[in-house]
């Protein structure tokens, strides 16, 4: 009967030795799976969410840049006198460039007399370009298109970026705002990660 219990203990004994042996490299290998695919899964993420930010940052780039090359043929159109004049050709033209352009809020020309036609044309206004940011920085640097921070427009109220350039003669500038809910819109359709 001893030797029956001995047995029996030398059993269990083995068959725990056994499952110490199994179990424990089990889990082991188990947790460190576990941790590799975890940190790979995070890797994945981290990947996909700057692959988005570029994609991003690149479609609202090319959205500048045609708005750019955009005011960059529509400022060699129009001169300082036409302006004073508020010529009918100029408004027609700057109508149509806003109808065709329905990403920006509003376009302005305004020359040295302080004299300036918007598009849509708000009516009377108590308004002089000369004092605006866009209009100083437009004539700072008279040979390039400038982009200001986004600010409030004075005639919406919504904030835009204004983005602008000298007028051919020098006597005046030109800017078009770029609605920033338009490009909120963009923004807002990427989501990044599980949250957005």
């Amino acid at each position: 009967m001893k030797e029956r219990q001995f047995r029996c203990v030398a059993v269990l004994r083995t068959g725990l030795i056994f499952a110490v042996m199994l179990i424990i490299p089990s889990m082991l290998i188990g947790y460190f799976s576990f941790q590799s695919a975890g940190g790979q899964l995070h890797a994945k993420m981290d990947e996909s969410t700057e692959s988005s930010i570029n994609l991003l940052n690149e479609t609202l780039n090319k959205i500048v840049e045609a708005e750019v090359r955009n005011v960059e043929q529509l400022v060699m159109q129009i001169d300082s006198a036409q302006v004073d004049a508020k010529s009918p050709e100029v408004r027609n033209l700057i109508e149509l460039f806003m109808e065709k352009h329905p990403e920006l809020e509003i376009l302005t020309v305004g020359n040295e007399n302080g004299a300036w036609m918007k598009a849509p044309d708000p009516g009377q206004q108590d308004y002089d370009p000369r004092t605006r940011d866009w209009y100083k920085a437009a004539l700072e640097q008279p040979d390039q298109t400038v982009i200001i921070d986004p600010f409030k427009s004075s005639t919406t109220g919504h904030y835009n970026l204004f983005i602008s350039r000298a007028l051919k003669d020098g006597g005046g500038a030109i800017t078009v705002s770029l609605d920033m809910a338009n490009l909120n819109e963009i923004v807002q359709e990427v989501r990044l990660g599980s949250t957005g």
